[in-house]
């Protein structure tokens, strides 16, 4: 009998005048034709013959996907995972909407004096939507696969899905118990390796011209990042970018530049596994922030000064205010309040919960006490990765109170209870975090954001 269902899934495979042309590539097929079935599993079946059909028709005849752009997710972390979306970029490799996927850092221009114009970009910016394939744990040991259709503009809007549960064969549960292995891509499934510091600088460069890209009018005079205190992967990474970047003759790399300062951030998850942004800051309201995300495998004693998501970083030396009073001006008092972070925290609480913790600097500047209010959202990244479409509110944190004249004060903003599961046993991660620090670190451009008031207290 076993040899007859090797016989059988062997005809599938090679069997290739199918409806709607679809080739499920062998490897995938041995997956999913285990030993011991006699015939296509029951997922098999359903993507093969529901779910990509019906994929494709939607991408070719409905409006709102003519002309889009749509990006698969690749963070797979278990090998049955990582084969679904082989079979999805196989059998959905001729929509043009897939046609303009990222090219990624092979395409990085090499040598000094190459153009920025000269990258194939498609950044998040550009994407319209995303395929997300999730597996996921039911009841009784049945298993649910989901393809959904994300729109990006809309903070993450399922617009189309498709779902299937039940029971994997064998071999597909032998797949989702493994963690995916394979090339390294930078992915949280496929971390860059410390050997690797060549390709990760190289992902991280390609991202971030790309970002800094539409903000180039003649060149961009970028401040360099310091390694200081970071592992050194890390550091020779951060180097090696900088050396890529300052190859573009429309980017000047100095200590002394002025349009961006760069920046880096570090977040542990799990088994070593870190995530690594380089953000670029911009010096000018004129400019837009610029940020890239890559993840890195690193030795389990590693550390960082940061260990929250994100931007949630200790700076050590806050930034120094102009200690002179002003006199009382004629226009808005928010002018006259200075604000900086001193340090973003998170603290662990039970029951898969975390409070989040801001410490700010005020300075009232001018010659008259002031009243202030400041307000900002807590919550949670999705799979913990942190990008504006997996935020999800959980609370607000607020301060408020009258600095007196010229004063300057530290205050503690908290946020409790917000949603932080970033090793469960069951369902999908989630980390606490914050979504509007950069209003707090450049407050002079962006605290509107977070700013209930600003009025004089005679």
């Amino acid at each position: 009998m076993a040899r007859g269902g090797n016989t059988m899934c062997r005809l599938r495979t090679e069997y290739r005048v199918i409806p709607l042309a679809l080739m499920i590539v062998s490897a995938v097929m041995l997956l999913l034709c285990s030993g011991q079935a006699a015939a296509a599993s029951s997922l098999s079946q359903w993507l093969s013959g529901k779910a990509i059909p019906e994929l494709r028709h939607q991408m070719a005849t409905h409006p709102r996907f003519q002309g889009a752009q749509l990006q698969l997710d690749a963070g797979a972390e278990d090998t049955l995972t990582a084969a679904l979306v082989t079979v999805l970029r196989k059998n959905l490799s001729a929509l043009p909407q897939l046609s303009a996927e990222l090219s990624g850092p092979t395409g990085l221009p090499r040598g000094t004096g190459a153009s920025i114009d000269a990258l194939h970009c498609n950044s998040a910016a550009n994407v319209d939507y995303r395929l997300r394939v999730q597996v996921m744990p039911g009841q009784r040991g049945l298993r649910t696969v989901q393809l959904a259709l994300v729109e990006i503009a809309s903070a993450g809007r399922i617009v189309e899905s498709w779902t299937w549960s039940g029971k994997l064969s064998r071999g597909e549960r032998q797949y989702a118990a493994q963690a995916a292995t394979g090339a390294a891509d930078g992915s949280l499934g496929a971390p860059w390796q410390p050997a690797q510091v060549e390709q990760a600088a190289a992902e991280l460069s390609y991202q971030l011209a790309c970002e800094l890209r539409p903000h180039v009018q003649q060149r961009l005079s970028l401040q360099t990042v310091s390694g200081t205190g970071l592992p050194a992967t890390v550091r020779e990474t951060l180097a090696a970018s900088t050396q890529l970047l300052a190859a573009f003759r429309e980017l000047e790399v100095s200590p002394s530049g002025t349009d961006y300062q760069l920046g880096v951030t570090m977040t542990p998850f799990r088994d070593g596994i870190w995530q690594l942004w380089l953000e670029a800051a911009p010096g000018s309201v004129n400019l837009g922030h610029a940020q890239a995300v890559t993840y890195l495998q690193l030795p389990k004693n590693a550390s960082a000064m940061d260990t929250d998501v994100r931007k949630q970083q200790r700076i050590a030396e806050p930034r120094e205010f102009n200690a002179e009073p002003l006199p009382v001006p004629p226009g808005s008092p928010r002018e006259y309040l200075q604000v900086a972070l001193v340090e973003a925290a998170q603290q662990d609480r039970s029951g898969a919960r975390a409070d989040l913790l801001l410490t700010l600097e005020l300075q009232n500047r001018a010659t008259v006490p002031m009243a202030y209010s400041l307000t900002t959202s807590g919550g949670h990244f999705n799979h913990c990765i942190a990008r504006s479409g997996n935020y999800r509110h959980d609370a607000y944190g607020n301060v408020e109170g009258v600095i007196a004249a010229g004063a300057t004060i530290l205050r503690r903003l908290r946020v409790t209870d917000a949603r932080h599961r970033p090793t469960p046993l069951l369902g999908a991660r989630s980390c606490a975090g914050f979504r509007d620090l950069k209003a707090f670190e450049q407050y002079a451009q962006y605290g509107q954001s977070v700013t209930d008031y600003v009025r004089w207290e005679y």
